[in-house]
Formats: structure tokens, sequence, C-alpha cells
């Protein structure tokens, strides 16, 4: 019997490339998503520095200029911080876009290799029923060559 041939490859092939292509997207949006996250804590974390630079010169009796320049930088950071916010719910949406892109090329290319695996049995059954067969006409043949032998 021929060899088992999925006459679908090729599709499952190209299925298996653009699901490589989308989880790549995805982890790309992913990446920024983080990168956004990371940049907002890095802002936070300045801000509380500073803070405590406020503090540090509250204590040691600062003057009024010095102290309102703190407040505009926070004034300045609270702005960064609702920036990067924005971006990070733009990332945070285009990854969950990407994940719902990639989950249905994976479901995709999941019912191509079910029905490849499904077609794969059927031929092995067919293999297994030719071959048993085979064996059952060589036991026939073996059983009148031997009968004929008994009859001479």
């Amino acid at each position: 019997m021929k060899r088992f041939n999925f006459r679908l490859q090729r599709v499952l092939d190209i299925k298996e490339t653009i699901e490589e292509v989308k989880r790549r997207d995805f982890n790309i949006a992913r990446k920024k998503h983080s990168e956004e996250v990371k940049n907002l804590m890095d802002l936070q974390n300045q801000e509380n520095l500073f803070r405590v630079k406020l503090n540090e010169l509250r204590l040691k009796g600062g003057n009024l200029r010095q102290v309102n320049i703190f407040y505009r930088f926070f004034a300045y950071l609270s702005g960064q911080k609702a920036y990067r916010r924005n971006l990070i719910e733009t990332a945070r949406e285009e990854m969950e876009k990407r994940r719902e892109i990639l989950l249905e090329a994976v479901k995709e290319k999941k019912v191509l290799e079910r029905l490849k695996e499904k077609k794969l049995l059927e031929y092995n059954f067919e293999v297994n029923k030719e071959e048993q067969a085979a064996m059952d006409e060589i036991s026939g043949v073996k059983h009148s060559v031997k009968s004929k032998r008994e009859l001479n």
C-alpha cells in the first residue's frame, strides 16, 4: 500500500506558519505592555524618591522656592503618570486583540491536526486490514499446499 499522504498538509503547514506569526505579534504586544507598566512603575518610584527628598528639605527648613519646584515637578509627574496609564490601557487592548487573533489561529490549526490524526488512523486501519488479508491468504495457501501433500 502507498505511504500515508495527508492531502491538506500544505494547508496545515500554512496554518502553522500563520500561528507562528500571530504568536510573535502577541509576544511583541505583550512586551510593549510590560514596558509601559515598567515605565509607570519607574515614574512612581521617582515620585516616591522625590517625596522623601521633599520631606528632608522641609525638615531642614528649605525655602518656599525650593518646595515650589518640588510641587511643580510632582504636577509634571502626575501628568506623565496619567499619560503612561493611557499608554498601558492602549497596549493592554492591543495585547488582548492579538491574543484573540492568536487563539483563532491556534483553533484553525488544531482542526486540521485533528483531521490529519483521524485520516492517519483510517490509513493505519486500512493497512492493518490489508496485511491481515494477505496473512489470511498466505495461511490459506500454506494450508492448501499441506493438504495436497497429505493427499499425495
